[in-house]
């Protein structure tokens, strides 16, 4: 994205050296230590005038010498020191994430330190239209816990939004993801298979975070074993680039371009800001919710035709309406995600379908089913009690027979369990025994598994798929 090639890389410690090897072109060098009074110019000869440093940290008086041994000029550092040292100027810019077209609620401050003379002043970022995190996490993973389908809605610009208390929160999959991120963060997201009303509760994968910081497909398999402290670690791309090139506008190679300022703060535009640009990108790759309540509109310059709309900015207000860049990317592109939010229709009608096809090659008395009239119109209230409560019981009737399976297959499976609960005259109800019932019943449940450890883990998975 950079253009960039790694001709040196420090390393204070040998943690992260395979990865760094795995990453880098043979030509590369690889130091690991500090480098202090070893690296220099007779050492390693650069070019300070086309070189530049990549540091991850802060600035300290260490690298600076180092920088000066190398006739480095150029250092940008992933955080901002207290003070400038003398003879270096410095230039700053801070990036929202989810301004660039990112997933996290993360906000970097990228600084460049440069020597010989001032930097020249940061450039602009291009608007990019936002996404949330639905567009990097995946919809078909097993998830044993669910709740509730959430009432809190997602509009336009995504934010982030917790859903459970402060010590265990847990964020709507329509919005952005915390920062930093790790394999610990919960999201609540709809899921396949899941009663109607209700989404699935679970934690992200490391794939999910790593595809959140904007990590390659390419990439992705090299990160294979990374540890939550190296998850931690990592700042989104998406932010890193847009602050390299906000940092050396001169480099770009054609002129600033206009778009999101960086130097004055993120979220203020400038008045020469052109839709065209962005209608021709199509850099929409997320889903944006769609009010399931209006009716669909008519063909012409703001239906669903793909058709588009001139829109007029607000001269001064320094706010552009996202709805307005939404509508004017087309419908396929943003369906691509194949993301459903919350306030989205559900396609009821494909439902339908399938079952009159099913139902066509069932043959009765030699001639396949003609549907009456009254019967297609009467045929989705049905579909909506199978779907509310008939697939529970049958999901109940299906765990059922597969214990009942295990009962018979294994002798000790049949066994009834301890005597656990007894009769509480006070609470008029069946209750624990004291200090044992709820332990005993525990240990015979999980016992089970120890006898078809293979039966009991199929099992387990096709009922939790169902």
């Amino acid at each position: 994205m950079l253009g960039l090639e790694a001709v040196l890389i420090v390393l204070v410690v040998p943690t992260s050296l395979p990865l760094v090897e795995s990453l880098v072109t043979p030509g590369c060098m690889i130091w690991v230590g500090d480098g202090k009074g070893r690296l220099g110019a007779g050492s390693l000869p650069l070019n300070g005038g086309s070189t530049v440093g990549l540091v991850d940290g802060g600035i300290t008086t260490d690298i600076l010498h180092m920088a000066s041994a190398l006739s480095l000029h150029d250092l940008v550092t992933t955080r901002r020191g207290r003070r400038c040292p003398r003879v270096w100027y410095l230039s700053i810019v801070e990036v929202s994430h989810a301004a660039v077209g990112g997933v996290t609620a993360a906000v970097t401050h990228i600084a460049r330190y440069r020597k010989v003379d001032p930097p020249p002043k940061p450039g602009t970022v291009p608007l990019a239209v936002p996404r949330d995190a639905s567009t990097v996490l995946a919809f078909t993973k097993t998830v044993r816990h669910y709740r509730r389908a959430p009432v809190v809605k997602v509009f336009e610009m995504p934010v982030l939004t917790n859903l459970g208390p402060l010590e265990a929160p847990f964020y709507h999959s329509g919005g952005l993801l915390p920062f930093p991120l790790d394999t610990a963060v919960r999201v609540l997201i709809p899921t396949l298979f899941s009663r109607d009303g209700c989404w699935g509760l679970r934690t992200v994968s490391a794939t999910e975070v790593l595809l959140a910081l904007d990590v390659s497909d390419a990439l992705i398999p090299r990160f294979a074993a990374v540890s939550n402290t190296l998850l931690k670690s990592l700042l989104p791309g998406r932010a890193l680039v847009a602050s390299y090139k906000a940092l050396f506008p001169d480099t770009e190679g054609h002129p600033v371009r206009e778009g999101l300022m960086v130097t004055g703060g993120v979220g203020m535009l400038e008045d020469k800001q052109s839709f065209e640009r962005l209608e021709e990108k199509k850099s929409c790759a997320a889903e944006v919710a769609e009010d399931a309540r209006s009716p669909p509109k008519a063909s012409g310059p703001t239906g669903m035709d793909g058709a588009k709309e001139a829109v007029e900015l607000r001269k001064g207000a320094g706010v552009i309406a996202t709805d307005a860049i939404l509508r004017q990317t087309e419908r396929k592109e943003r369906e691509k995600a194949a993301v459903k939010h919350d306030d989205a229709q559900v396609p009821e009608y494909l439902w339908v379908e399938h079952m009159l096809q099913d139902f066509e090659w069932k043959i009765k008395n030699g001639e396949r089913r003609v549907w009456s009239q009254t019967e297609l119109a009467d045929i989705p209230e049905y579909l909506t009690v199978l779907r509310r409560w008939a697939l529970s019981w049958w999901k109940q009737n299906l765990l059922r027979e597969f214990e009942r399976y295990l009962g018979e297959d294994v002798s000790a499976m049949a066994m009834k369990h301890p005597q656990v609960v007894e009769w509480n005259s006070k609470k008029v109800r069946y209750c624990w025994i004291p200090t044992s019932g709820r332990s005993s019943y525990v240990s015979w449940y999980r016992g089970r598994w120890g006898l078809r450890p293979q039966d009991m883990e199929a099992g387990g998975d096709a009922i939790r798929r169902a």
